[in-house]
């Protein structure tokens, strides 16, 4: 991983240095200002990136270690992958329409507001993953039974919303927390 880690903040170096050149290339008005977006937005779309194969890296590892093979590590690497991937995404769209990250996250609560009754289902899910992770209910491993669903055997993967069982039969079945 080290390989995809250094070709990104070589092409982040790169990015920098064209964003520091384009205001000497003669090019003036909204042809500078969307090429100078362009370069801040390829920027931090790197630097998600980077970080991405940073916590995928320390997933594979702190997964290879006997001691935490049974914990639901990856649950709690997924909600920061989320969290990465929204405060990325406020960004982004704060450097498109020229205006404060903090202005966005603002126009948002309302927003969120709505998004929080639409989506209520899966947030209790988001919420009982979390819960499952912390008080370390279900290991990988554990024989598990779902009364009304198809799900009698061993838990093979614990995500954010779901857990993977396999049955005694070989066929997996996927549950939500």
């Amino acid at each position: 991983h080290i390989e995809k880690i250094i070709s990104r903040i070589i092409a982040i170096a790169v990015l920098w240095l064209a964003f520091g050149l384009l205001p000497l290339a003669l090019l003036k008005g909204k042809i500078l200002t969307i090429l100078l977006k362009v370069c801040v937005i390829a920027i931090i779309i790197l630097i998600i990136n980077i970080i991405n194969i940073m916590l995928q890296t320390s997933y594979e590892v702190i997964n290879k270690k006997e001691k935490y093979r049974q914990q639901p590590i990856k649950g709690f690497m997924q909600i920061i992958q989320i969290a990465i991937y929204f405060i990325g995404f406020i960004v982004i769209i704060a450097t498109i329409i020229d205006k404060s990250p903090l202005v966005m996250l603002t126009g948002l609560g309302a927003f969120a507001a709505v998004l929080s009754f639409i989506f209520k289902d899966t947030i209790t899910g988001f919420i009982a993953g979390i819960q499952l992770s912390y008080n370390d209910m279900v290991k990988v491993g554990d024989w598990i039974t779902v009364n009304g669903t198809m799900a009698n055997g061993v838990v093979i993967d614990i995500s954010l919303i779901t857990v993977k069982i396999q049955n005694f039969d070989n066929t997996i079945v996927n549950v939500p927390t």
